[in-house]
């Protein structure tokens, strides 16, 4: 999880270098809300996977625990058997002196009360630890939603990324555009001496062969010229 919010970090990062000076400042300011929401993300999941290790570690004191009270339930219900069967022995053997069968029962007695009070407090225990783990499991539900909006806010990174990545095609094509609209005015500015620098567009060998084979050369307008430049930048 946390190496896959950081990759994301990393291609934001990395989407800011590549954009450069050109970069609109109303697509780095939702780059940086994306960024802020990530981060929040990162130390939320870092928070849930605490919890999420906490709740591994009760688990596993709650089995602990659930077999050491079935473990002495079955104690207290076998003294209690005892003592059951010490009751009955007592009736059949009246004959036995008092004073021993009822110290034996006495003891019988006290140990039943012992693991009484120890089961007793095995099923506090136990029942404190099924709220702890009912409340674990709510905070790992968090952590699914979590999961869910990290990818729908992973999704829209990369939808901002594309658009921007078109932008700056965009922008790159149309200061090269600029830039030969200038070039052509230039070659067209007037010189001091009151004419043009180039009076006539200079025609390349090819045209002059479409000339010679009679087929009407393309009118030399300043769009033409710019269409032209254009593609020879371009190599189209």
């Amino acid at each position: 999880r946390m190496d896959g919010i950081e990759e994301v970090e990393r291609e934001i990062a990395r989407g800011r270098v590549r954009k450069g000076p050109g970069f609109s400042g109303q697509e780095d300011n939702k780059i940086k809300e994306l960024t802020f929401e990530i981060e929040k993300l990162k130390n939320r999941l870092q928070q849930l996977e605490v919890v999420e290790g906490d709740l591994m570690k009760t688990e596993d004191e709650y089995d602990q625990l659930e077999q050491k009270f079935r473990t002495e339930q079955d104690k207290a219900n076998l003294l209690s058997q005892q003592l059951e069967e010490m009751k009955l022995q007592i009736a059949k053997n009246k004959a036995i002196e008092k004073g021993e069968v009822v110290s034996q029962e006495a003891e019988l007695r006290q140990r039943f009360r012992v693991e009484e009070t120890k089961c007793r407090d095995l099923t506090a225990e136990v029942l404190a630890l099924k709220e702890k783990i009912h409340e674990l499991m709510n905070k790992e539900d968090q952590l699914s939603q979590i999961q869910v909006d990290y990818s729908v806010l992973q999704q829209r990174f990369l939808e901002e990324e594309s658009k921007n990545k078109a932008m700056g095609q965009e922008v790159l094509n149309l200061t090269k555009e600029l830039e030969l609209s200038k070039r052509y005015s230039r070659v067209l500015r007037p010189s001091t001496n009151g004419r043009r620098m180039v009076d006539v567009p200079v025609t390349s060998t090819g045209v002059q062969t479409d000339l010679m084979n009679g087929e009407p050369a393309e009118e030399e307008t300043p769009a033409v010229f710019i269409r032209k430049s254009f593609q020879e930048e371009n190599h189209i």
